[in-house]
């Protein structure tokens, strides 16, 4: 909770010689008063002072300059005192240097009070000056605020603590949200050593340090990323201490070709063709009302998929109905494409109908939602075609992962939760980059000319595209050797700047299409587009390449895989074609081996029988020799048998999880 809520009777020496007998002699009434009618009125008078003061003295005549410099000395002090909280504790220690301690301590409360005012003012002075002066945006945005912090359980970061007592334990501290800061705290342990007589036990009070470790990562903690990559390297180019093949680098540029100019334009035509039809269909008089109930589509739509994941796993299993599995699973893909598409729809106009189209007003909310995006390692989830390929798998065909990764069956009500903040929040921040980045495109590039916008973007972003496939082996030998925060940022960095290519090419296509393809008859056009690409989709087996679903963390997997794109079709088909051959060699070496082994056991019983004969020993050198001659022969096919298990032949079905979780060492 915000600081600490210490009772009145804490700050007088006789009341504190009661409290080891828990026998406070202030009523909670009084500290009650006290609080709301002393220390809130005083706290109400600093800020109001310190706020008036630095509209006064800090740029007067200039109101966007004094906006940025108290946002700067606010967010960048801010960001100061918690790196140096815990020096802070070390060399100002009540107990080494009280004097020190009370009067730096102080000057810190009034330079730390400083900076929260000017980060207040400064935010404050943005949003009257950037957001539209109408009721209805102010009530959306609060609502849209408050259920944001609901979501990462920060509600109560909204309340200010009318009364928090200046103990000198902890009051250097500054809790973060993740509690990741490593700081020495006390613990009481009791030690009862025995009963000694019926009046009690004696008891020896022990003072121990303990340090507090943030969460551990086990080998088990695997990540996940838009589209499979798991092993799927190893399978094709060989294992990590080889130099892939021409042939491997050959299917490789095949994939990205196909995955540029074959799906994403499939893709793209199918959400504009789907996006257009929303609005012919659902309450075409009325915009406000045909965008809340897509919005409401979308919501509910992906909620009940999330949730009900498991349920059409099980009764849609291609192993016991294939025919019931391949319709239901199709239809899954109908519906599901149209809940996505009406989700972004609702969400992206009703922004473009409550908001003001000025530059720096979408620069800043598309940069903050995409801070917040990084502050919670989702940054990944901006990724779409071309840069992923989403097979239409059997395993896992109806997965939609959630941001804390957990089950239904172990904690239903948790796992609720976790789906509606994988939907109402990452989905919300991705549809805010999306929507801020495109409309700063159409702004921009030249925005009077329809045509030649689509033709830029489509230069721009097929550009971008080949740049950053090209990137690729440099940012994986990059990452290979990075740890920590610099390799997840560097990762996001590569991500968004391959980002910033998807977006051109979903625009560019987008433009084009409603710029050349049959603009005198939009609705067929419409419908074209929508049955078109996605019945052509189905066909080429990744028709799942259309949905927005699930939740993807940053950088989880180990080394550069992290920047690995999930491209991979043609290579997917070679080497499902390479493991039915080579598990055709490894049953024939099988049953070679089975037959060398039975010669080998009939020869012995031969040589067996010579010997307790005594026959010549002439004989008996021929036949050790043919034993000896089969044994060989044997160990040569167990020697191949295990040369086969050793090729790595894990065929990827599942196109979500990125993450390269095989035991292999890392190669360094």
């Amino acid at each position: 909770m915000r600081g600490s809520f210490l009772r009145l009777d804490q700050l007088t020496g006789s009341a504190r010689k009661t409290l080891a007998n828990d026998e406070p002699k202030v009523p909670d009434i009084v500290n009650s008063i006290y609080a709301a009618l002393v220390i809130g009125p005083l706290v109400i008078c600093f800020w109001r002072g310190t706020w008036n003061l630095m509209d006064m003295l800090l740029f007067p005549e200039d109101e966007v300059l004094r906006m940025i410099t108290l946002q700067v000395f606010g967010l960048g002090g801010h960001l100061f005192f918690m790196l140096l909280q815990t020096t802070l504790e070390r060399w100002l220690d009540v107990e080494v240097r009280p004097v020190s301690f009370y009067l730096l301590s102080r000057v810190y409360t009034y330079i730390y009070g400083a900076m929260c005012v000017a980060t207040w003012r400064g935010g404050w002075i943005l949003i009257d000056r950037y957001s539209p002066p109408s009721l209805m945006f102010f009530m959306e945005a609060s609502l849209v605020a408050l259920l944001l912090l609901g979501s990462v359980q920060s509600f109560c970061n909204v309340a200010g603590a009318p009364f928090v007592n200046d103990s000198p334990d902890g009051y250097f501290d500054v809790p973060t949200y993740f509690k990741s800061k490593r700081r020495h705290t006390l613990l009481l342990l009791t030690k009862v050593s025995g009963a000694r007589d019926s009046a009690g036990a004696a008891v020896d009070l022990v003072v121990l340090r303990i340090k507090e470790q943030g969460p551990v990562k086990t080998a088990n903690d695997g990540g996940s990323m838009r589209g499979s990559i798991a092993g799927i390297e190893d399978g094709i180019i060989g294992t990590a201490q080889f130099r892939p093949s021409y042939h491997g680098l050959l299917l490789e540029l095949i994939d990205y070709l196909y995955a540029s100019l074959v799906v994403a334009p499939l893709v793209v035509c199918y959400w504009r063709g789907t996006w257009n039809l929303m609005g012919e269909y659902i309450y075409p008089s009325d915009l406000t009302t045909s965008l809340v109930v897509s919005l409401a589509i979308g919501i509910v739509g992906h909620i009940v998929f999330n949730i009900f994941q498991a349920t059409l796993r099980q009764y849609l299993n291609a192993d016991r109905h294939r025919i019931a599995y391949y319709l239901g699973s199709r239809l899954y893909t109908v519906i599901y494409g149209v809940v996505c598409v009406n989700g972004w729809r609702g969400g992206w106009q009703l922004i473009d109908l409550y908001t003001t189209h000025d530059v720096l007003y979408v620069v800043l909310i598309t940069l903050g939602c995409l801070f917040i995006l990084a502050c919670l390692k989702g940054v990944r989830n901006v990724m779409g075609t071309p840069f992923l390929i989403i097979n239409d798998s059997r395993r896992e065909y109806f997965d939609v992962p959630t941001y804390f990764k957990l089950t239904g069956s172990k904690d239903p009500g948790l796992y609720v939760l976790d789906c509606m903040f994988s939907v109402l929040v990452i989905g919300s921040l991705v549809v805010f980059v999306w929507r801020g980045l495109w409309v700063l495109l159409d702004l921009k590039l030249f925005p009077e000319d329809h045509g030649t916008s689509a033709w830029a973007s489509i230069i721009i972003g097929y550009g971008v595209t080949g740049v950053t496939f090209s990137l690729q082996p440099l940012m994986r030998w990059t990452c290979d050797r990075l740890t920590g925060f610099w390799r997840v940022v560097v990762a996001d960095l590569f991500l968004f700047f391959s980002f910033i290519g998807t977006i051109n090419v979903w625009r560019g296509i987008w433009q084009a299409l409603d710029t050349y393809f049959l603009p005198d008859d939009p609705l067929l056009s419409n419908w074209i587009t929508h049955g078109a690409a996605l019945l052509l989709l189905i066909l080429l087996n990744c028709s799942n390449s259309v949905l927005v679903r699930g939740v993807y963390i940053d950088a989880e997997e180990p080394a550069g895989q992290c920047v690995v794109f999930p491209v991979y079709y043609i290579r997917l088909f070679f080497q499902k074609e390479r493991k039915k051959k080579q598990r055709r060699l490894f049953d024939a070496l099988e049953r070679a081996d089975l037959n060398s082994t039975g010669g080998v056991l009939q020869d012995k019983k031969h040589l067996h029988s010579l010997q307790t004969s005594a026959q010549q020993p002439a004989q008996q050198k021929e036949q050790q020799k043919e034993a000896h001659q089969h044994h060989i022969a044997a160990d040569q096919n167990h020697q191949v048998i295990r040369n086969l298990e050793a090729v790595p032949l894990t065929i990827i079905d599942d196109p979500k999880s990125n993450g390269d979780h095989s035991s292999q060492p890392t190669r360094k």
